[in-house]
């Protein structure tokens, strides 16, 4: 059996790669490598990051299965989103340690606001915004909005309670629609 038709459970492939095998480890990569991607493109906004931070995940999951216990409740997918998360927000503050080399990311982020964007621009621009959340407030958005997951599974991906998430989302949703609004009255502005 391929590892892309390998239908065993991730419990299943887990143990399987606790033994030693190689294939389960594909299986398991290839079901889940791309909705790990995406976690991580919009937490750290580069495709090249993004791809390091989900194999070195993965790398990690290999050489240490057993940090996934099945017996703590959570799903294999919950676990994973928290190692996926960890790896991206640490991979940020780093650049954030190292600002000439994401000055370029920052200029991209916000070009053109002063002139007519399509929804291209203008999506672009949303993203950067979200990028510059504090880690915690993008986190819960990026989990609940973008991965689709429950405030129940985001609260136990990252940890907290239901109500500490719903703080996060508000506060995460109160800054990005004062930066959108302050958006499109510069845009006005620049039309008169």
């Amino acid at each position: 059996m391929s590892s892309a038709e390998d239908k065993r459970s991730d419990a299943a492939l887990m143990a399987a790669i606790a033994a030693g095998e190689q294939s389960a480890y594909a299986a398991l990569v290839s079901r889940h490598s791309m909705r790990f991607f995406r976690l991580a493109y919009r937490l750290t906004g580069r495709h090249e990051d993004a791809e390091d931070v989900v194999q070195e995940a993965f790398i990690q999951l290999w050489r240490a299965p057993h940090m996934w216990d099945p017996a703590h409740g959570s799903l294999f997918t919950t676990w994973f989103y928290q190692v996926v998360s960890n790896r991206a927000l640490s991979l940020r503050r780093q650049a954030a340690r190292h600002p000439q080399e994401a000055l370029g990311d920052i200029v991209d982020s916000q070009c053109g606001a002063e002139e007519t964007l399509n929804a291209k621009h203008r999506r672009l621009w949303l993203e950067g915004r979200i990028r510059a959340l504090p880690e915690r407030q993008k986190l819960a958005l990026v989990l609940c909005f973008y991965e689709e997951l429950s405030n129940h599974e985001a609260a136990e991906v990252m940890g907290i309670g239901i109500k500490a998430l719903q703080s996060l989302l508000m506060r995460a949703k109160t800054t990005l629609r004062e930066d959108i609004n302050s958006f499109d009255e510069l845009k006005a502005g620049g039309r008169g």
